[in-house]
């Protein structure tokens, strides 16, 4: 179903990791002969890629912990006209914190050369399972049937998953640069405390910083992107052929191949999860989310009803933050939650049409809801009902509920 798209995406994101590095460091590369994606183990390709995760994780994160410190002691002993300047340098500075914690499980689970391999094994996999799905169904039956999902929704999922990958491979790259060339470059603060350099030699250092920033913060992000791909890839796939198994009046496929079909996703969602549970940042994407939109939140709150100086720009980044938070919960939540919807649906009018007969009424009492679970803690109710719409909600009220909690702790 989606199987052309993520072969497209998955030849684009390669290409990406490989730019963002100035075709220094990647792990995974694409063979045209084959047509098919190679996973890195050894070279001096993936030794770059190893000294750039090394780079990140031992010396840039510790580095922006460092800076974020130093500000935070700092604005309680400046004045009010300086604590604006400071505020604004905070956000940056937690907002470079924020970017770099979520690519780090990302960055170590391509450190380690089974990182590569597995990937590619279950991208593949995936590929190839959608290709036996078709072949459960006749020709004609499938052409009758794939017209029936083309539909809306379907098509705004497919144009929304597109626009993102194509917003981090041009846009957030040069975003990046852009923060790694200004003053709130956590790393430059390096250079500027140093007095052993001459105003030729910092010049120089700054470029260099800023360079290696820039193509790091980069690398994070195609990590970042070719990791969700897999995940919206799964979610796309048991959306759409969930959907064009339920029963139909007219081109619908029998008991057998749908229950075949539904058992194969079932499956799908297996590897998918422990995938993410190998990956670790996926399931951790709530945390993220309600740590990022609160202290965004936070920050906004400060700004619009405790002082009296408002920044506009300072609004406006904060607002950029909680739009994140909230459209990445919502993609990571709202889709998954389609997908378990459809699949009650298809128990249920199966079960309608087919209750009639015990032993097709038994195998549809054992049928659970297909969901990948992208979830830190599970629980039996999630397994029986799937993941529902009441986890964005979960999200809200946390994100609420701690931002009061800052404010009266402020207030003490």
């Amino acid at each position: 179903m989606w199987r052309e798209e993520a072969f497209h995406h998955l030849r684009r994101s390669i290409q990406a990791t490989q730019r963002t590095s100035l075709f220094t460091g990647y792990f995974i590369s694409w063979d045209e002969k084959n047509r098919c994606a190679t996973p890195l183990g050894k070279g001096w390709h993936y030794r770059t890629f190893q000294i750039f995760a090394l780079f990140s994780i031992l010396i840039t994160i510790p580095i922006i912990v460092a800076k974020l410190l130093q500000l935070w002691t700092l604005s309680g002993e400046v004045d009010k006209s300086e604590r604006m300047e400071i505020l604004t340098e905070i956000i940056f500075t937690f907002l470079q914190l924020g970017y770099f914690l979520i690519s780090l499980p990302m960055w170590w689970y391509f450190f380690l050369p089974s990182g590569p391999r597995r990937f590619v094994t279950v991208y593949h996999a995936l590929l190839n399972l959608e290709a036996k799905l078709e072949d459960m169904v006749s020709r004609g039956t499938f052409t009758a049937r794939r017209a029936v999902i083309d539909t809306k929704t379907t098509r705004r999922m497919s144009t929304l998953a597109t626009l993102f990958f194509l917003c981090i491979d041009y846009v957030i790259p040069w975003f990046c640069m852009g923060i790694a060339c200004s003053p709130y470059n956590a790393m430059t603060s390096l250079v500027e405390a140093s007095h052993f350099l001459s105003s030729r030699n910092l010049l120089f250092a700054r470029i260099l910083i800023s360079l290696g920033t820039t193509i790091a913060a980069t690398m994070a992000a195609s990590i970042v992107a070719i990791i969700l791909l897999i995940f919206v890839y799964g979610i796309m796939s048991l959306y759409l052929w969930t959907l064009f198994i339920i029963p139909a009046a007219r081109s619908g496929i029998s008991f057998d191949s749908g229950v075949k079909i539904y058992r194969a996703l079932k499956v799908m969602t297996v590897i998918k999860g422990d995938f993410a549970r190998d990956v670790v940042g996926p399931r951790m994407h709530h945390i993220f989310a309600v740590v990022w939109a609160t202290i965004a939140l936070y920050f906004l709150m400060t700004q619009v009803i405790v002082t009296a100086n408002v920044s506009i720009f300072v609004v406006l980044l904060c607002a950029t933050m909680i739009f994140i938070s909230g459209w990445v919960e919502w993609f990571a939540i709202g889709l998954v939650a389609m997908g378990a919807t459809l699949s009650k649906t298809f128990i249920r009018e199966m079960a309608r049409i087919h209750g009639r007969k015990k032993i097709r009424r038994r195998v549809m009492g054992s049928l659970l809801p297909n969901f990948i679970n992208l979830e830190f803690v599970t629980s039996v109710k999630t397994m029986q009902e799937g993941i529902e719409m009441g986890y964005f909600a979960n999200f809200m009220e946390r994100v609420t509920n701690n931002t009061i909690n800052l404010l009266l702790a402020r207030s003490v």
